[in-house]
């Protein structure tokens, strides 16, 4: 399982809910994204106060994941995690023509990243680890996920309301393409500061176009489910999904960006 992809943990952080090696390193893991399109205005909206703005895509719209791990052997324990990001740039940044290409570019090479609104997670060591490293906003609730060749199901539950969900996305998959999995570039806030936190990743996915899924906000009164309405994904498709059975990544640990 172990291998030259993954480097030596030189760092020790003691949180609160145990110490945690860095890089963290997830050996064995399912990868799901979904890919959605929303009003550009709606996700400035959300972003206020990060110091950062959406990347544009035509028609005033752009680009939101979200993205479910299936994390079956890590450095940090057994758990599932969902985020909901949105494509970004820094303030100040000019937006580069076919800024989306740089998602084929290695995440050292690339300024855009993924600004995460949302991250709860099933365990109260990943949540510790997210927050007080990186500043994700995590929390701990359950994530019910079922898949197969042919079908997703992904629940996440309102923590203070388990019987409600926050959200559901499933449907069907029609596998179309392999390709490698895309390294990860995610912006956060600790303490005041943006983030800047590169994964690199191995392994391959498929994709394809207009999964036959759709995404429905459940009855919870829960933060992200108002961010999910504020992005208008109630109701919606995404128009692209990629799923990944042998996903390896290695998160270290994040660089603070300088006003």
């Amino acid at each position: 399982m172990k291998s030259h992809f993954f480097p030596k943990q030189t760092k020790k952080f003691q949180t609160k809910a145990g110490m945690v090696d860095l890089p963290i390193l997830y050996y064995d893991t399912s990868a799901f994204m979904a890919f959605f399109t929303a009003d550009i205005a709606r996700a400035r909206s959300l972003l206020s106060g990060t110091g950062l703005k959406p990347v544009p895509l035509l028609g005033g719209q752009t680009l939101v994941g979200v993205a479910a791990y299936e994390y079956r052997s890590t450095t940090v324990g057994v758990y599932n995690e969902v985020g909901l990001a949105i494509a970004a740039l820094p303030d100040g940044t000019p937006f580069a023509e076919l800024a989306l290409a740089e998602l084929l570019l290695p995440s050292v090479l690339r300024r855009l990243g993924f600004y995460v609104a949302d991250l709860p997670v099933t365990t109260a060591e990943a949540n510790a680890a997210g927050r007080e490293i990186w500043g994700y906003p995590k929390f701990v609730t359950k994530i019910p996920l079922t898949h197969s060749a042919a079908n997703f199901d992904l629940k996440v539950m309102d923590p203070e309301a388990p019987q409600e969900s926050i959200f559901e996305l499933a449907g069907g998959i029609t596998r179309y393409i392999r390709l490698p999995n895309i390294d990860l570039h995610t912006w956060s806030l600790l303490n005041g500061d943006l983030i800047s936190t590169r994964v690199t990743t191995r392994g391959s996915a498929q994709y394809c176009l207009r999964p036959e899924m759709v995404l429905h906000l459940g009855k919870s009164s829960h933060a992200m489910r108002q961010h999910l309405e504020l992005l208008g994904l109630d109701g919606k498709r995404p128009f692209a999904f990629s799923s990944s059975d042998d996903f390896q990544s290695i998160l270290p640990e994040g660089k603070v960006m300088q006003p």
